[in-house]
């Protein structure tokens, strides 16, 4: 006699395990767009610094 299986559906919960390892696969690339937006907005704020600084002497 064949078993019976509960009937499925479809919207299955996750286990905590699945949880932590779509979490530790999205983590590198969450990090790695944090800094490199972190790196643009450095570069933008050094350009408008140096920028500053060389209208000044330009003009002094």
């Amino acid at each position: 006699m064949p078993e019976k299986r509960p009937k499925q559906t479809g919207g299955e919960a996750m286990t905590s395990h699945e949880g932590l390892t779509i979490i530790e696969s999205l983590m590198p690339a969450i990090l790695g767009g944090t800094l490199v937006i972190l790196a643009l907005v450095g570069s933008r704020e050094l350009l408008k610094e140096a920028s500053v600084a060389l209208k000044k002497r330009a003009s002094a």
